[in-house]
């Protein structure tokens, strides 16, 4: 009977628990939904990154217990080391994370001739099958993609291919289309308006 009780005292505390951290997690979520990430060229043609969200801090006993504002800038030099400095309230870090480490991670950042910022990541599927993910940024901020190789949906073995542009309006544009194991194919059309609104559309 004592057992059963503390085993019922046990479960009502994981379920509170549980439901506590899964609020923490909504409530952060939508506050990290309302920022955007800047991206920049400083005069010397580096490139720099910056994202804001809000993480829930610890209190002396280790209980999520305040929201806190953390801001994550990120720069790259010409050699393709990635310089990281990630401020809060609480306190500030550095770290630089070498062109060699992130290669064995299979991501490559580098200038090309016109001082355009890349950054290149390569997967595999489980059976070995390749895809690959550029990201570029012109001299604007605008971050441009493409996107080619194969994923794994469903438990199946598709060839994809994405491209990130703008019209002429500004509006950004993701054209995707996918190869299906019986050669079928399906287009998706995803496209951000002028107040940065989602929409798409499958063709």
């Amino acid at each position: 009977m004592k057992v059963g009780k503390n085993f019922l005292k046990k479960l009502t505390g994981f379920i509170i628990a549980a439901v506590f951290f899964a609020g923490c997690l909504c409530m952060g979520f939508a506050a990290e939904a309302g920022y955007s990430p800047k991206y920049w060229y400083d005069k010397d043609g580096i490139f720099h990154e910056q994202h804001n969200s809000h993480h829930y801090a610890k209190d002396e006993r280790g209980r999520l217990s305040r929201q806190v504002e953390v801001v994550m800038h990120y720069w790259y030099d010409r050699e393709g080391n990635k310089h990281e400095i990630i401020t809060s309230s609480e306190r500030t870090s550095e770290h630089t994370i070498s062109a060699a480490l992130s290669a064995k991670s299979r991501i490559r950042y580098w200038y090309d001739e016109k001082g355009i910022f890349h950054k290149e990541y390569t997967f595999f599927t489980p059976r070995g099958d390749k895809d690959t993910e550029l990201v570029w940024y012109d001299k604007d901020g605008k971050q441009y993609g493409k996107e080619y190789g194969y994923v794994v949906i469903n438990g199946q073995t598709l060839y994809r291919e994405s491209v990130t542009t703008y019209d002429a309006k500004g509006w950004r544009h993701i054209n995707i289309f996918w190869i299906y194991p019986d050669k079928s194919r399906r287009d998706k059309h995803i496209w951000f308006d002028d107040k940065g609104e989602r929409h798409e559309e499958w063709k």
